[in-house]
């Protein structure tokens, strides 16, 4: 991925487009999920539209995550409650916060218009996102981010979303005890791309993605 970025370094970023329909369903409030939330309340009030967010996760913060989620102190709770209440003191959307897992969630977290914005971080996860965007037809946005790497991709119900294998027991215990460097500037990124996919699919109905890295040298890639 970094090499291909690389190959093409240009930035070809659209201007955002006109909300019809600003609905959104983020599940996940950890880094990428607090600044797609973050950039899409924004954008909102920016085209002078109420929107409605449903903001989904069981979570509470962890010390080693704290660098790159905004909002968050580790005796504050669970993170959809925690985001929700700091982004309704600073703007007029409707936030409802659901501290469980996406599967659990019933009919009345979607609407026809909604649009799921997954910033998850495995397979199962995004299974189970693209059987909600089929079971209620709606389009699907999925965002992943590594140290220097990361892409979007929207979904349309009836798409093939991509799965790749997760970690074996041995592989997830050795992530846990040497995790990942985390570095804001990559969730940054990949999470305001993620929030300009929801805009443009909530308004036009048409995919959109992105493909960023770091290194050798940064490169941001609309698709």
């Amino acid at each position: 991925l970094e090499q291909e970025c690389a190959d093409e370094p240009r930035i070809q970023v659209s201007d955002a487009p006109t909300l019809q329909r600003p609905d959104f369903v983020i599940a996940g409030c950890g880094g990428l999920g607090t600044i797609a939330s973050l950039v899409l309340s924004y954008a909102c009030v920016q085209q002078h539209k109420q929107a409605r967010f449903t903001l989904i996760d069981p979570d509470i913060p962890e010390r080693r995550n704290l660098n790159r989620q905004f909002f968050y102190a580790l005796e504050q709770g669970n993170k959809a409650e925690v985001l929700a209440e700091s982004l309704a003191a600073r703007y007029p959307h409707e936030y409802v916060a659901v501290p469980q897992y996406l599967e659990k969630c019933s009919a009345r977290h979607f609407r026809p218009g909604s649009v799921l914005v997954g910033c998850l971080d495995n397979s199962a996860a995004r299974a189970t996102a693209a059987k909600v965007m089929n079971a209620r037809s709606i389009p699907y946005v999925d965002g992943g981010a590594g140290a220097h790497a990361g892409q979007v991709a929207t979904y349309l119900p009836g798409d093939n979303v991509p799965m790749t294998p997760g970690p074996t027991p041995a592989q997830r215990a050795s992530c846990q005890d040497n995790p990942i460097p985390s570095v804001i500037t990559t969730n940054i990124v990949v999470g305001s791309c993620l929030a300009h996919a929801a805009l443009y699919v909530a308004s036009t109905g048409e995919r959109m993605g992105f493909r960023y890295a770091a290194r050798p040298r940064i490169a941001l890639r609309q698709e």
